[in-house]
Formats: C-alpha cells, structure tokens, sequence
C-alpha cells in the first residue's frame, strides 16, 4: 500500500519528539515570501526544515526546494519512501539529511536515517530578512534606535535590517528566531504544535 504524505505526517511529528531537541514544531511554514514551504519546521535555537516526499508525490520541485529551505534552514531533512530515494540522494546537497519510511511487519509507520545531516554551510541573509513581517522589522529597528514608522516601505526596512546585523546572519538569526517564538499567538500559528 503506497504511503501518502497524510500517513507519513502525523507518525513524522511523533518521531521528531522523540528523536529531537525540544521546540516549537510547525506545520506549513512559508519561507521566500511564501514561494515555498516547510511541510514541518522545528524551532530551537535553530531552524530544521522537513520536507516529505511521499510514493505519490511529484518530485520536479525538489530542486527549488533545496534553494529555498538552503536560504534560511541551518538543517534540513527529506523524508521520502524507497520510491524516490535514488532521486533524492542523486538531488540532494550533502548537508541534508535523508531518512526512509516505509511500513514495519505490523503496517506501522517506521522511520530509518538513510544519510546523517550536516549544518548548512550558507545561509541567505535577504531570504532570512524576509521571513520577518513588517511589524516585527519595525520592532526590532526601533529596539536598535533607528527611526522608522508604519508606513516605511518594507524595502527600505530590509536594507535597514542589513545595516544594523552587518548582512551576518548569525547575528539577525536570534531576533528571527524571538519573532517565530511569539508569533505562537497569532492567529497564523493556529496549526502550529507546541512541543512536549
């Protein structure tokens, strides 16, 4: 029986707290502007994307999906079946981490690691930039003593954002990482699960 991204999904988050540091684990992430999306991302004191390749699923965007989770994830994780692992190994960078699932002798959900992770070697700082809103940019600007307001173009908030963190993402990825962490009561983070 072919496995589908829905039978993957649920057993997925499951082993994620087990097998993972504790965070925020959320569903449908959009990152570059919501061009593209994490299936899963785990928030800790880093960003780890998960993308799930089920047998059914198509794989022609995996390559812009490895542009875009490499812009902003420090790690990243395909979950795909056997039909598509060779796929996958020949697409995927060798900081991506692979892991197989497939269903056990009692048609249970398993998940094996095929191929171990590294970090990322290159974050983009823009894509990082750009996974603030508005208001959180407006935010963080004011905390450094720059004067804007609410009708400052957010392009000019960017450009900003890159003056004050010296284009370092290290040094921009703790406020990201505070703005992810409060948006757990806005109404965007309805489907986004708070780790045990």
């Amino acid at each position: 029986m072919a496995l589908r991204d829905p039978d993957i999904r649920t057993p997925l988050r499951e082993w994620i707290r087990a097998n993972r540091a504790p965070g925020l684990l959320a569903d449908e992430m959009p990152i570059r502007e919501g061009k593209s999306r994490m299936d899963l991302a785990l928030i800790v004191e880093t960003l780890h994307g998960f993308e799930i390749k089920g047998d059914t699923d198509d794989m022609r965007r995996v390559p812009n999906q490895v542009t875009a989770f490499g812009a902003v994830c420090h790690r990243a994780t395909m979950v795909t079946t056997h039909t598509h692992l060779s796929k996958v190994v020949e697409i995927l960078p060798e900081w991506w981490e692979i892991i197989v699932v497939g269903r056990n002798d009692f048609d249970a959900v398993e998940f094996k690691i095929h191929r171990r992770g590294q970090d990322n070697p290159k974050l983009d700082f823009r894509w990082m930039t750009f996974m603030l809103h508005k208001k959180e940019m407006i935010s963080i600007l004011k905390r450094q003593g720059k004067t804007v307001s609410q009708n400052t173009p957010k392009s000019l908030l960017t450009l900003k954002i890159k003056e004050v963190f010296r284009a370092d993402t290290d040094e921009l990825w703790p406020v990201v990482h505070e703005a992810l962490l409060e948006r757990q009561t806005d109404s965007e983070w309805r489907h986004y699960h708070l780790k045990d």
